[in-house]
């Protein structure tokens, strides 16, 4: 029985599951891959020499089993290129890590890169350019002609930054490939490359009314909060102010400042004043990020479910104490008017406690109908809302016809 065979396929067949492995770690993963590789290369030596007949010792055996080392190296340091330049190009160019002091490492190439390229501009419903980029000393600076006409904390939420220190946010974050220009033809960027033309994004047209924003955001009045307005015809986006906000012109690094130290530490001095602990959290959007309850609007639910479950919800028969415990392990509801049980009766019904919105009577609704009930409602009223939305969108069209 010849078992020069068998071992041959099982040596080769070790060596490709250690390479399939390991060349697919990620970055982080690098020292996994090595351990892989260097286990592998003794399997295809040895699947290599089995594969040859025997040599009788001579010279023939010495150079060829000399050859047989240096193949293998040149097939290590083969495979080690093949997933640098290749597998994993895309991962190494863009790897951010952190090492063992905490200092930042990566590749400031495609730091430089972004840094040349004039990204597209920003403009609102009527074609007012907020956000633009102007080019400077073979790099691009972005601008905001905004700052012209309006506050621009109003629009730094919505808009967001670009910093070479801090990344992105906000609508840059967003359509950042689109910005960019990374969403472009290949076949153009590399024109560009071998040209050595500046590349240019796209731009950005928005649903947004710029007067109305900042008109919008000046009404919160250096109150933390949001406010958003809709069109319900078309679910467009005409305002959308978060309170308290931040100026997007301060965090963008100005290449053409006389000393790039003294520019950096202006920006870091503005990032830490938005991190402070006094600021508000101003980076938060809080139209898109913040988590509000709904309040007394929720009512509506309540009551619609109480009314199809009459016969657990009992609308005609309700209370409204100055507070309730549903639980005695959390904390009671209490009604934001005291003495409300005056205006509405003791015991009342469903209409009067809506019409003087009682917290405690909409509780006991809800414990009365518990949770998978009004869950149900919950999810109906979602579908009703949609159908009614459609409906008005349908009727509003077939207006605008006539």
């Amino acid at each position: 029985m010849n078992w020069r065979q068998p071992l041959r396929v099982l040596a080769l067949l070790g060596a490709l599951a250690l390479i399939s492995y390991g060349i697919f770690q990620p970055v982080e993963q690098e020292v996994v891959w090595l351990r892989c590789i260097w286990a592998a290369t003794p399997l295809i030596g040895l699947a290599i020499w089995l594969s040859q007949p025997d040599l009788p010792r001579s010279i023939a055996r010495s150079v060829f089993n000399l050859g047989l080392v240096v193949a293998c190296g040149f097939g290590l340091l083969s495979l080690q290129l093949l997933r640098q330049q290749f597998v994993m190009a895309d991962a190494i160019y863009s790897f951010v890590g952190v090492d063992d002091e905490g200092n930042t490492i990566s590749n400031i190439r495609p730091v430089l890169a972004s840094q040349r390229i004039l990204r597209g501009n920003i403009r609102d419903a009527r074609g007012i350019v907020l956000v633009a980029s102007e080019p400077i000393n073979n790099f691009a600076r972005r601008t905001y002609p905004l700052t012209a006409s309006y506050d621009p904390t109003a629009f730094g939420n919505i808009v967001g930054f670009v910093s070479n220190r801090f990344g992105q946010s906000g609508l840059e974050a967003t359509y950042s490939d689109y910005l960019s220009g990374a969403r472009g033809s290949p076949l153009k960027h590399l024109r560009e490359d071998l040209l050595g033309v500046q590349r240019r994004g796209a731009d950005l047209d928005l649903t947004l009314n710029a007067d109305l924003q900042a008109r919008t955001s000046a009404l919160l009045g250096g109150r933390a909060g949001s406010i958003v307005i809709i069109d319900p015809r078309t679910g467009a986006v005409r305002a959308m102010a978060s309170a308290p906000g931040f100026d997007p012109s301060q965090l963008a690094f100005d290449p053409g400042a006389a000393d790039y130290s003294v520019e950096n530490e202006r920006v870091d001095a503005y990032w830490r004043q938005l991190n402070s602990d006094g600021s508000g959290q101003p980076l938060l959007n809080r139209p898109t990020q913040g988590q509000y309850p709904p309040g007394s609007t929720y009512k509506a639910v309540t009551a619609v479910e109480a009314l199809e479950q009459s016969g657990i919800g009992q609308p005609e028969s309700i209370t409204c104490p100055e507070q309730y415990v549903p639980d005695p392990n959390a904390p009671p509801v209490i009604n934001a008017v005291p003495g409300l049980a005056a205006q509405t009766g003791n015991p009342s019904d469903l209409e009067r406690v809506f019409a003087y919105s009682c917290n405690t009577a909409f509780a006991q609704y809800a414990s009365r109908l518990g949770s998978g009930l009004m869950i149900e409602g919950a999810r109906a009223s979602i579908f009703i809302h949609h159908k009614r939305l459609n409906a008005a969108q349908h009727c509003l069209a077939t207006c605008q016809q006539w």
